[in-house]
């Protein structure tokens, strides 16, 4: 019966039984290309269709059939790369939840993997750091809830609405920026789906969200320029030439303790140096005044 059904399903069925053989009354099989001779089960050979096991195994080893598709990867990244993107772009959710899994079962692999990196990759996470503080919107909770109100709380890019993406991501809209290197003010801030958010990355407007993208209305992206050009400046709040940042240090003995970081920033409010630290946030309040003062004597010497 199970020769009928190999029968069945093999195109060339003489070939096939010639690399199959019953050795000490194990059914054995040739791999097609190392040649090497493996027990014909799913610990050596894939399946032609999981969902068909019937259907057979592969004509090649596990090992081999690795190998080969490295081989394929590696010649055609690109292709691949572009297949890969698709995929994940259609698939949010199953990944979130794929990844979410794999973090709770690995969680020991992973928390030793990320010590190692950052051992070994000290200035990549400097960089990293520096950039996501530099990533932060600093808007208040007022000047997010306008923002929103503004897109009648949903999607700047398609629309989804506040409650639809908190039922299918358990979470509220992103702070998204429309300008990847812009500010992290108000002026550079819409309200955005996971899923547009994901897509965009480090995209220019004009370059992800134009015709070819499913989602672009010629409503939408007028109604986000003028956001960003106009309509939020009577509501932005006046900041600081400053930015205070709350940082979490760990101790060796296993405990840990917080600590405030003053830094100056530039016109987008990007971080530039660090003044001073301290324990708690008033513990910064002379340094601020000095360099409040430091920075009025720069303006008065500029001045004619």
């Amino acid at each position: 019966m199970e020769d009928d059904v190999l029968r069945k399903y093999t195109k060339n069925h003489l070939k096939f039984f010639e690399n199959i053989r019953i050795n000490n009354g194990l059914k054995e099989k040739r791999c097609s290309i190392c040649k090497n001779w493996f027990p014909l089960n799913n610990k050596y050979y894939y399946y032609n269709n999981k969902s068909k096991p019937q259907k057979g195994f592969k004509s090649e080893c596990i090992i081999c059939a690795k190998i080969k598709k490295q081989k394929y990867n590696d010649e055609h990244r690109e292709e691949v790369r572009a297949r890969n993107k698709k995929w994940d772009d259609n698939h949010l959710v199953e990944m979130r939840e794929i990844n979410r899994e794999w973090r709770r079962k690995n969680k020991k692999h992973k928390q030793e993997y990320e010590k190692s990196y950052r051992l070994e990759n000290p200035d990549k996470i400097l960089k990293y750091m520096k950039d996501r503080r530099n990533k932060t919107h600093e808007i208040t909770t007022k000047e997010w809830k306008i923002c929103k109100e503004y897109f009648n709380n949903t999607c700047a890019y398609c629309g989804m609405t506040e409650n639809e993406h908190r039922n299918k991501f358990g979470t509220d809209l992103h702070k998204e920026h429309v300008d990847s290197k812009g500010s992290i003010l108000l002026d550079n801030c819409v309200p955005s789906c996971e899923s547009c958010n994901y897509r965009k990355w480090k995209h220019e407007l004009n370059n992800w969200y134009n015709e070819n993208n499913n989602n672009y209305t010629t409503e939408r992206i007028n109604k986000i320029i003028k956001w960003i050009t106009e309509d939020y400046k009577p509501y932005i709040k006046l900041k600081p030439p400053y930015r205070i940042k709350r940082r979490r240090i760990d101790n060796s003995d296993g405990t840990y303790c917080m600590q405030h970081e003053l830094w100056t920033v530039d016109e987008k409010r990007n971080i530039i140096e660090l003044l001073a630290i301290g324990r708690k946030k008033k513990d910064l309040n002379e340094a601020i005044k000095n360099y409040l003062n430091m920075l009025k004597v720069n303006i008065n010497n500029e001045q004619p």
